[in-house]
């Protein structure tokens, strides 16, 4: 990436916020530090890390913003890292994720095309594990281009953080990451899309890194704060609530993914649970492949957490 100069306003400001990824966070920055746009900031806060993540990031010098700050959690951190941008867009780029170097470009060429109205773009993603090799996971729905709107938000997670690019504007506007116990990017998008609009383009260009220390694996946190989304979206939005299958599959699904999430952290029986109080909720989905899975594909995980063990 070429620098800009120092009386140029950065385009898109990169947001990197870190807790003890010293080990991985050289690798976000310099992912955007590749980005081919060139006109990027790059903002690393460093949300108290008691690791090398300060020397890591030292090793940049002044092509890296750096802000520490005692630890408050990852919506506050973000939330710092917005208000210290001084791009009118702002990428958010999770400390062990990585962008391809053209992930900028793509982002601010859709939203020169889209209306004004539009407040983020998103991307699809490519997940890869600690050594940065692409994990085999299925992919049912193609890669194309699409606006999701309120309702979609609030049913399931659609993008990761790190593939979104946002008017920083859009995110104001919101009222930044919600620091309470939800899911806070989740809630984010969402109150973005009561002003705003969504898109969602085909292009597969960041790398979500799956690694023993991601946040999510703790199953009972992910639950809780998901839940509180949810929640909080059933009594922010009055007129949603008369739609009851809607919730229903809200739910449903809901319960399914916390029944995967406490599979894969080895918790059998409560992942057994989960999966039976998705079935009780809504006993068949007639269109599968819109939610990412398979026929059947709540028997079949159900199956499987009875008859095998889980690889965690």
């Amino acid at each position: 990436m070429t620098s800009p100069s120092k009386d140029a306003v950065p385009t898109v400001s990169a947001v990197i916020p870190s807790y003890n990824y010293g080990a991985y966070v050289g690798k976000a920055i310099d992912s955007v530090l590749k980005q081919t746009h060139p006109n990027v900031e790059c903002i690393v806060v460093d949300d108290g890390s008691t690791d090398n993540t300060r020397e890591v990031v030292a090793a940049y010098g002044e092509r890296v913003r750096y802000i520490y700050q005692k630890n408050a959690g990852l919506p506050d951190a973000r939330n710092t890292g917005v208000k210290a941008a001084l791009g009118e867009f702002v990428g958010f780029l999770d400390s062990d994720d990585e962008w391809e170097p053209n992930f900028v470009q793509v982002a601010l060429d859709y939203f020169n095309k889209l209306p004004h109205d539009f407040g983020v773009v998103a991307c699809r993603s490519t997940q890869v594990g600690s050594d940065g090799q692409p994990l085999g996971l299925k992919r049912l729905l193609p890669d194309v281009d699409e606006e999701v709107g309120l309702t979609g938000l609030i049913f399931r997670t659609r993008f990761f953080p790190s593939a979104v690019v946002a008017r920083k504007s859009a995110v104001v506007e919101a009222g930044y990451f919600d620091p309470n116990y939800v899911s806070e990017d989740r809630d984010m998008w969402i109150r973005i899309a009561e002003r705003n609009r969504v898109f969602i383009h085909g292009q597969r260009l960041v790398l979500i890194r799956k690694h023993p220390t991601n946040m999510s694996k703790n199953a009972a946190s992910m639950k809780e704060k998901i839940k509180r989304t949810i929640i909080k979206s059933y009594r922010a939005y009055p007129k949603l609530r008369w739609r009851i299958f809607f919730w229903l599959h809200v739910w449903s699904f809901f319960y399914f993914q916390s029944g995967w999430t406490y599979y894969d952290q080895g918790k059998r029986l409560t992942a057994i649970g989960e999966l039976l109080k998705s079935l009780l909720l809504w006993p068949f989905y007639t269109r599968p492949r819109l939610v990412n899975e398979p026929a059947l594909f709540r028997l079949r995980a159900l199956a499987r957490f009875i008859l095998r063990s889980p690889s965690t």
